[in-house]
């Protein structure tokens, strides 16, 4: 099989540091995923080859942690997996040759002169995993031994004590139903060999990331038996596990094929960057059961699909890979569970209980549905489907509805109330918000200045109803008088009350379709972003010369809540600052330059993914989930505009 020009291969002989920091992932179109270090033992609970989503995309369930192997060659036996316990380290990572990084994760192992290639491929559209074992005998007598370990239990937690199951053999097919969600039906089968039962169970696993964030729970795994494979000297084999929670019953190697080819239908490019970024786009996209519609992942391994995340993302993730019906479905999702005026914020794992608190998603709601029009040229869809809750978004937002959201009579919008986190700073931890930004924020009003322009250029095509460019007209004009912050020479983050924290939320009134000030302060603005906030793979959320500046995001939870909006840099800001660039330095060629760091972040940390934030200390230690929708949608955006 032919690897893409963007392959990533990692020999640990070469490269001896690899295993302390690289991951891999992949993504089933359901919420679903496989996750794990390059080699070497699992560090965290979100570890695993098949986290099944029971209630797509969320109820995230850990199913299979691993599958041991252990070869035994002309007597000899040789383990394959490692494991980190409490008090010791089972390391075999010296077995292996290389790891590829591509549309599907491969092993390449060596053992004397016997070869193994373990290829790992999640199915679309179905909580299954399918491996495949090409295993080369080489004049050797080679007996394989494969022995699936089930965590059972929700993908954020651990169990000191193994879930022990129902179980039951036929043959090669083992099925298990849990105790704790006695409605799922789990399913191994391979494609040649023997299953012998035989109870094991690995506990006291030590987790060493989860343990510095401040997990220190131990994990326990168990496993009901084995599988036996023998093979004579003179033979190559195809072997094939496959585990699922549907009725899967092809092989592995079917299922790789047909995922290869999936994969190569979503690329619209010859660019080898761009092909990359399309295709790590297409982890994000998900099928939401409660709507029959589509809906974006905001990141792995811990977050679901929520509002504001999914429709910032939605153009680089679907717009600018041409994924047009895919956008249409999400609008959709959205559009039908709009409440008071308000756009869903996220979706409760387990109820799919819509929770609305936030201010801004509403406004980017329009700002895709125009993002969507613009792209797709598809006016019908915009005007006669969604143009209505367009109109019901503005009248609450005029009139006033939930969390103290109102048009004040100097037509600005005012937000937030008691302890509401209303903004995407919206960190609340023990009773508190740590950033709370009542008022007038900054990046509201600029979206609120871009909705009503959005909806005077909907109007034309529809209702003509010309109040919408009236709104604006003195929006625009109370944002200019209000707003600029003469002593810092930018954007106040936040009006009635004042609050002069030179933040990067003042980019929104640059970046979008319509800007709400002028290029002149526009660029004595974006001087100081550049000197305060820039911090090369994102923007800090909070300058660096600020007293309560926070430059690493470590510790415990609460250590992290602290800092993760008080300096920790975040990638998905690099694109409002390199719309603001180009616009205002016609530049291209330095769009691509300040891109080029966050590009590197592809090979590193985990292998085709962005992270979400980054210390906005250096060396700016990759942090937060380790693939994050808006962080890739938004390097998509800006990398096509330093293209065109």
């Amino acid at each position: 099989m032919k690897a893409s020009d963007f392959m990533k291969i990692i020999n640990p002989k070469i490269k001896e540091d690899c295993f302390n920091n690289e991951e891999w992932l992949l993504t089933n179109g359901i919420g679903g995923y496989a996750y794990s270090p390059l080699a070497s033992h699992h560090t965290k609970a979100y570890n695993g080859l098949l986290i099944a989503s029971l209630a797509p995309p969320t109820m995230r369930y850990n199913v299979l942690n691993q599958l041991d192997e252990r070869v035994v060659i002309d007597g000899k036996s040789y383990n394959l997996e490692s494991y980190q316990y409490d008090d010791h380290i089972e390391d075999n990572t010296a077995l292996i040759k290389e790891v590829i990084v591509d549309d599907f994760v491969t092993y390449r192992y060596e053992i004397g002169n016997v070869y193994i290639d373990k290829t790992i491929t999640l199915v679309h559209g179905e909580n299954t995993v399918a491996i495949n074992y090409h295993v080369v005998s080489n004049n050797h007598q080679v007996n394989l031994f494969f022995t699936p370990y089930f965590s059972l239990r929700d993908h954020a937690a651990r169990c000191n004590k193994a879930t022990i199951p129902c179980f039951s053999v036929h043959e090669r097919h083992l099925s298990l139903i849990p105790l704790n969600h006695k409605d799922v039906l789990i399913r191994t089968y391979m494609n040649t060999g023997v299953f012998n039962k035989e109870t094991n169970i690995k506990d006291n696993l030590y987790y060493a990331f989860d343990c510095v964030t401040g997990y220190k729970e131990l994990d326990a795994l168990y496993s009901p038996g084995y599988y036996n494979v023998m093979m004579s000297d003179l033979e190559t084999k195809d072997i094939s596990f496959v585990c699922t929670l549907d009725d899967a019953n092809r092989t592995a190697r079917e299922y790789l094929f047909d995922e290869v080819k999936r994969k190569a239908m979503l690329v619209n490019t010859k660019d080898p960057i761009k092909v990359r970024l399309e295709k790590i786009a297409d982890q994000f996209i998900v099928d939401r059961k409660s709507t029959k519609n589509k809906s974006i992942i905001a990141g792995y391994p811990w977050f679901s699909d929520w509002g504001r995340d999914t429709l910032i993302a939605l153009e680089g993730l679907t717009l600018v890979t041409k994924r047009f019906d895919d956008a249409k479905s999400i609008i959709r999702t959205f559009a039908k569970t709009i409440h008071h005026g308000l756009v869903v914020n996220l979706f409760e794992d387990g109820t799919n209980k819509p929770r609305y608190n936030t201010a801004d998603a509403s406004l980017w709601f329009i700002h895709a549905c125009y993002m969507y029009e613009q792209y797709s040229h598809d006016t019908d869809f915009i005007t006669k489907e969604v143009y209505p809750h367009l109109k019901e978004i503005i009248s609450a937002y005029i009139r006033g509805t939930d969390h103290a959201i109102y048009m004040d009579d100097d037509f600005l919008i005012h937000a937030g109330d008691n302890e509401d986190q209303i903004t995407w700073m919206d960190v609340y931890t023990h009773g508190k918000a740590i950033t709370p930004r009542h008022g007038k924020p900054v990046e509201l009003n600029a979206l609120w200045y871009n909705a009503l322009m959005i909806m005077a250029y909907f109007s034309n095509k529809t209702d003509h109803d010309e109040s919408y460019g009236l709104i604006a007209k003195r929006t625009k004009k109370s944002f200019a008088d209000k707003f600029w912050c003469e002593e810092t020479q930018c954007l106040y983050d936040v009006v009635e009350p004042n609050d002069s924290s030179i933040r990067p939320n003042q980019l929104y009134a640059l970046s979008l379709p319509f800007p709400v000030i002028s290029f002149e302060l526009g660029k004595k603005m974006l001087k100081v972003v550049d000197e305060k906030l820039y911090a090369k793979t994102g923007i800090r959320s909070l300058a660096y010369d600020d007293p309560r500046y926070i430059g690493h995001y470590e510790g415990n939870l609460d250590k992290r809540d602290l800092a993760y909006h008080m300096g920790t840099s975040w990638a998905y800001l690099m694109g409002p600052y390199i719309r603001a660039h180009v616009l205002l330095d016609e530049d291209k060629s330095q769009a691509r330059e300040l891109l080029q760091p966050l590009l590197e972040t592809l090979d590193q940390n985990c292998i085709n993914g962005i992270n979400e934030i980054f210390d906005g200390d250096t060396p700016h230690t990759p942090r937060g989930t380790v693939n994050q929708a808006w962080s890739v949608g938004e390097l998509l955006v800006a990398y096509e505009m330093s293209r065109i």
